[in-house]
């Protein structure tokens, strides 16, 4: 790719919220990394890897419980792994930003189900090679194409999810010792 080749993310972040989610308003509250990996796994190098692709602006956006965050960012890539023609994967990385200040200086969480793996989300893409480059046609403005990034992120959601769980394992014996099955009471007859 030529230097200045351009991709136009839009990230959308689909939040699991659980009864205790509320809004979140504040400066500096998140931060978007990204860069681009050469296979799905994502687990070799991180090419061309940006810490923070949010502005100002975005990373001071008000969560509002019920809302689906989305961001539109440019993320440039001009790493020669990334050839002309071949598959390659883009990545970001959603979390919250480490000066965040919120306001009234209240805390919040955000960690993802079933763990922060899923904070990360990566869309295979493609650059044909008669628009990968700009270098022989000055008159054009870079390529910048349109990538969706979806995310799935939970905010305190684990905890309900484990209290859900315990909850109907706890039903569940109860019913049985309540409506003892002909084998149980077999046995309960049998043993006493």
């Amino acid at each position: 790719m030529a230097r200045g080749d351009q991709f136009h993310l839009r990230v959308l972040i689909t939040i699991h919220e659980s009864q205790h989610t509320t809004n979140v308003t504040g400066i500096n509250l998140w931060k978007l990394s990204a860069w681009v990996a050469l296979d799905e796994t994502n687990t070799g190098k991180r090419y061309d890897y940006k810490e923070q692709i949010l502005d100002d602006t975005q990373r001071s956006q008000q969560y509002v419980k019920g809302e689906i965050p989305a961001f539109a960012v440019d993320f440039g890539s001009a790493d020669p792994a990334v050839a002309c023609g071949s598959a390659f994967y883009i990545c970001v990385r959603f979390d919250m930003d480490s000066d965040y200040q919120t306001e009234h200086d209240r805390g919040f969480e955000l960690s993802g189900l079933p763990d922060n793996s899923s904070l990360i989300g990566c869309t295979s893409t493609t650059i044909s090679e008669e628009k990968c480059s700009t270098v022989d046609k000055p008159d054009e403005s870079p390529v910048k194409p349109d990538v969706w990034i979806p995310l799935v992120i939970s905010t305190i959601v684990l905890v309900v999810v484990v209290i859900i769980v315990l909850a109907v394992v706890y039903l569940r014996r109860r019913k049985k010792i309540e409506n003892p099955t002909d084998c149980d009471a077999h046995q309960m007859t049998f043993t006493e």
